[in-house]
């Protein structure tokens, strides 16, 4: 992850994130990664920006008699994640490390790679592939996870309505350009597919919280008036279209790019 994002708000608004999403999301996005990457009992795993260790936790219990590790630039949340892990009562070594600079790793370390949310915050997307290239095992895999300029379309499309301000979708469009072109670059085998998760919000403070707790949100104005006025604004918007249909739905689109050494 970035270390220029501030990491007490990412905190809070990561597990916000996390939490409604278990409530109002039709699927569960583990579920869909662990199909993805077929874990073996045995496997060494490395997950890249591991944030709390939604995807660490979920790992290290598929591969009980291998080895997780999972590294994050933020001392806070891995430390939350460390808290989790004894609570699930898996072992996983957390560690901080910037994921722009070289990993501690010697060549052939790990068996499978993780980087979810995350790797579009890197500088320099080449040099980090080829860093995960270089510590990866023969024949095996990297996950990457990023959202599609498909992703959350309805809500981007109302916060730039009451906004009136164009939303650049910069991650997404990362994801697209350059991110996908470069792992089919420097890996041998690549294949992409999309998550499809309809998340479907029963009134319009569900989807408030959930917006709030966005950087679309974060990064729209760092005036609190004009913050407050933007959260008044899409109520009103939220409220007719819930009136309407019942439910206000969003939709969440995500790259899923497996790629093989």
């Amino acid at each position: 992850m970035n270390k220029n994002v501030k990491w007490g708000y990412e905190e809070k608004s990561l597990n916000q994130r996390i939490d409604i999403h278990s409530k109002y999301a039709k699927y569960e996005i583990n579920d869909w990664i662990l199909e993805k990457l077929n874990l073996r009992p045995c496997e060494r795993v490395l997950d890249i920006g591991c944030g709390n260790g939604k995807q660490t936790i979920a790992y290290a219990k598929k591969v009980p008699l291998g080895l997780v590790v999972g590294t994050d630039v933020s001392p806070e949340l891995l430390q939350e994640a460390r808290i989790k892990a004894r609570e699930e009562k898996v072992n996983i070594s957390f560690n901080k490390h910037d994921a722009n600079l070289p990993f501690p790793f010697n060549a052939n370390s790990f068996d499978v790679i993780s980087c979810c949310f995350a790797i579009y915050y890197f500088l320099d997307i080449q040099k980090f592939l080829l860093e995960m290239k270089r510590i990866l095992s023969r024949g095996e895999r990297i996950f990457i996870a990023g959202p599609t300029v498909e992703n959350a379309k309805e809500m981007i499309l109302l916060h730039s309505k009451i906004t009136g301000k164009e939303v650049f979708q910069l991650r997404e469009k990362r994801m697209r350009d350059e991110i996908i072109p470069l792992v089919k670059r420097v890996f041998k085998q690549v294949e992409v597919s999309i998550f499809d998760n309809p998340v479907t919000f029963p009134d319009s403070q569900s989807f408030l919280d959930y917006y709030a707790s966005t950087l679309l949100f974060e990064e729209c104005s760092s005036n609190p008036e004009e913050r407050a006025a933007c959260l008044r604004k899409m109520k009103e918007q939220v409220d007719k279209i819930s009136k309407k249909n019942g439910a206000f739905e969003l939709n969440k689109h995500v790259y899923g790019i497996l790629g093989y050494k």
